[in-house]
């Protein structure tokens, strides 16, 4: 970990530059003002974690089109916990667009915004970072779908989108 020399934030040695203002670390004096360097076994950003299943088996709310926002952890003695951190249902049959906050546990801040188009039944989800795209996911048609971004070597988040039975 190092600390930004702009906003005092500790960030992870797998990033170059601050996740919350794109500063740069703080330099003591005598040392360069390089950021670290990366090792060559970072794990990737993006990565294939199956949430599980995705339909309920109960009736209640089966014609709604859901996503759902779950965060990965690995913790202390190496088990997962999962924590659900959103869950949006959407009226297949009218469109409409959502920007909201996402409160993680021992992560950063980040906005999801969803656009639903009932036309075309395409839906994107877009996972925002200090005003970066971090994901985007469209999709249209019938099927479920999911996306898992590494927020970190212990921490990841899933969404994962769950279209109404025909």
């Amino acid at each position: 970990m190092w600390i930004c020399s702009q906003c005092g934030e500790p960030v992870d040695d797998l990033l170059d530059s601050c996740w919350k203002c794109a500063g740069g670390p703080a330099v003591p004096a005598g040392k360069s003002a390089a950021p670290p360097e990366k090792s060559a076994a970072t794990p990737p950003a993006v990565t294939r974690i199956e949430p599980g299943p995705l339909r309920r088996e109960d009736d209640a709310g089966a014609q709604a089109l859901v996503v759902k926002v779950v965060q990965h952890r690995l913790q202390a003695d190496l088990t997962e916990a999962y924590d659900r951190i959103a869950q949006f249902s959407l009226d297949p049959q009218c469109s409409r667009s959502l920007n909201e906050p996402l409160s993680l546990r021992d992560g950063p801040a980040l906005y999801i915004k969803i656009i639903y188009k009932a036309d075309n039944r395409g839906l994107t989800v877009m996972l925002l970072q200090a005003g970066r795209d971090l994901l985007t996911l469209n999709t249209t048609g019938p099927a479920d779908s999911f996306m898992t971004l590494r927020l970190s070597p212990a921490s990841a988040l899933t969404i994962s989108i769950v279209r109404p039975r025909q």
